[in-house]
């Protein structure tokens, strides 16, 4: 019996086998699954950015990336100031704005596809945002996406996004308001 290891293959290898857009077509499918460490990651959305993706792509590569980061380092690792690294939420939303940066000035073609990615990104962007205590920042991209999601009230991403805003209304002191959308939620 085979088993399976993290779903993502060297890049480099692929398109070696194959031709760009196959080895690329095969990265696109291999980051839906769970993502690997974020070391690994980084260096397979590295190589996958030289296959020339479309921007919608690369910003799915970017949010896997997010994703990756967002889960954390392998053996515990827990950041502090005192070691100078980034914390890795600190990565994630970086990853995060290059996904975004990647969508913008796109058309939306036909259907709400592009404004539902949106939403889900800045949703993950508001909850890294909340990691890192810029709260702000957090309420703006809860505001942005649930600006995408108004013809969509009943969209899996409303409760999600109720639920960041009740933690951003909790972490700035507003009780009431935070157990609030937090029922909601």
């Amino acid at each position: 019996q085979e088993s399976v290891a993290k779903p993502v293959l060297s890049v480099r290898l692929q398109s070696l086998a194959s031709d760009e857009s196959t080895a690329l077509a095969q990265v696109m499918l291999a980051i839906e699954q769970d993502p690997p460490p974020p070391l690994e990651a980084q260096r397979v959305v590295e190589q996958a950015l030289d296959l020339n993706p479309t921007p919608l792509q690369r910003a799915r590569l970017y949010e896997f990336l997010a994703d990756a980061w967002a889960e954390g380092l392998p053996g515990g690792f827990l950041f502090t100031q005192a070691s100078g690294a980034q914390p890795p939420s600190q990565h994630a939303l970086e990853a995060l704005q290059l996904a975004l940066a990647s969508l913008e000035g796109l058309p939306d073609p036909g259907g709400d596809a592009l404004r539902l990615q949106r939403a889900r990104l800045l949703r993950k962007k508001a909850l890294q945002e909340i990691r890192l205590r810029m709260l702000p920042q957090a309420f703006d991209s809860t505001q942005a996406a649930f600006e995408c999601l108004t013809e969509h009230p009943n969209h899996p991403e409303q409760p999600r996004l109720r639920l960041a805003l009740g933690k951003i209304y909790l972490l700035q002191g507003f009780a009431g308001k935070g157990l609030r959308a937090l029922e909601e939620g």
